[in-house]
């Protein structure tokens, strides 16, 4: 029998401030596309020109990612940390202060920049410090904190409507709550400068095949399903309180999966459980039409596309964090966010000329096609490794 060794104080208050930091970038994501989607439309603005709006908060991604490694390292994790929380909490007063669709263009890149830097450290640093047979359960606990948030931000439209100033009081109060475990953390910057070296994105990339590949398809995903699965519902004859809540019962099962997939993932092949959360994600997308035509069936299929889809999200870093070397997981953690950001970006106003020419069924043929492009590229990994295997 194995016995390995406990996890110290200092790491567990470690572990915990970066675990409820991360509720920052759920809570952010989670509110901000589907209310400021909701609200654009509310004043006539068309699909094209919201999907560019979502993809500005998704373009700061892009750009300061590459930063994030130099940041963290001259500043340590605690204090980029907060200085993203202040960041994020300075773009939310905003946004209902100049409430038009220009002004919001640089607050949503702002808000993009902060939240982007903030998933790169927090993944990073729990990454690091998860011991690698539990790691499963740890980044779990991870995506059910981050999901948790994700998914009060549509509950929270549900109740608060979508005008004035009742929605974003939230975010703000739930963002500064998530910066508490701060306080209680220690710098542990001295003993991990090793840890942010020039490597290879190549390298990094060719390591973690499909679990950094998964980025893309998340990005992809988060960034289509909240800026336009309301507005789905919307235009398949649901009121707005039905619409908003399709995205809060998909999040309730990207929530609801965590837990037992990192469990899963402590015990089974972590790239088996990877297809098979990408097939679940899939099938669920093609039948979406179907159940958002014949009423009550639409809320259990949203709930198992939430389970496929939270799962890629788990199983992909839990295989980050296996693959990568420690030394290399900003880097690693780097480039999924900068593909995370590349999808997020590049889907919106994609899938916004798709509505406007197929209104009612475009976003679930989006959605297909992200997971089955995703699907295809771990078959093609998977016969290349066994061609690779295969005696000659």
């Amino acid at each position: 029998m194995i016995v390995y060794p406990p996890i110290s104080s200092a790491q567990c208050r470690n572990l915990a401030a970066a675990i409820i930091c991360t509720s920052t970038v759920g809570t952010t994501m989670g509110l901000t596309w589907p209310l400021l989607s909701l609200i654009l439309h509310h004043q006539g603005i068309d699909s094209a020109l919201i999907g560019l709006s979502a993809a500005s908060q998704s373009l700061a991604v892009l750009v300061v990612s590459p930063l994030a490694p130099s940041l963290i390292n001259r500043y340590g994790m605690v204090h980029t940390i907060g200085w993203c929380i202040a960041v994020i909490l300075a773009a939310l007063l905003l946004l209902p202060t100049l409430e038009n669709v220009e002004a919001w263009f640089p607050i949503r890149f702002t808000l993009g920049a902060g939240v982007a830097i903030l998933q790169i450290a927090s993944q990073t640093w729990v990454n690091q410090i998860a011991p690698d047979h539990i790691r499963g359960k740890i980044i779990g606990l991870f995506g059910l904190l981050w999901a948790g948030g994700f998914a009060a931000g549509p509950l929270a439209i549900r109740f608060t409507g979508i005008e004035g100033w009742p929605p974003f009081v939230i975010a703000l109060c739930l963002t500064a709550v998530a910066a508490l475990p701060l306080f209680f953390a220690s710098e542990t910057m001295s003993a991990e400068r090793s840890y942010f070296p020039k490597s290879g994105l190549l390298t990094v990339f060719c390591v973690g095949g499909a679990a950094i590949a998964a980025s893309t398809v998340l990005g992809i995903l988060d960034s289509v399903n909240d800026s336009f699965l309301p507005l789905y519902g919307l235009r398949n004859g649901l009121s707005q309180e039905s619409a908003v809540t399709m995205l809060t019962v998909l999040l309730v099962g990207v929530l609801s999966i965590q837990l037992p997939i990192g469990w899963a993932a402590d015990r089974m092949s972590r790239r088996g459980l990877l297809a098979a959360t990408t097939v679940v994600a899939l099938l669920t997308c093609l039948i979406l039409p179907h159940a958002v035509s014949s009423g009550l069936a639409v809320w259990p299929i949203l709930f198992i596309f939430g389970l496929g889809a939270g799962g890629i999200w788990t199983v992909s870093l839990v295989l980050v964090g296996q693959l990568v070397p420690s030394r290399n997981l900003a880097t690693a953690s780097m480039l999924q966010s900068v593909l995370y950001g590349l999808g997020s970006v590049l889907a919106p106003p994609f899938t916004g000329l798709v509505l406007d020419a197929w209104p009612n069924n475009g976003l679930p043929f989006v959605l297909a096609s992200d997971c089955a492009i995703f699907a295809g590229l771990q078959l093609w990994l998977w016969a290349v490794k066994c061609e690779r295997r295969s005696p000659k």
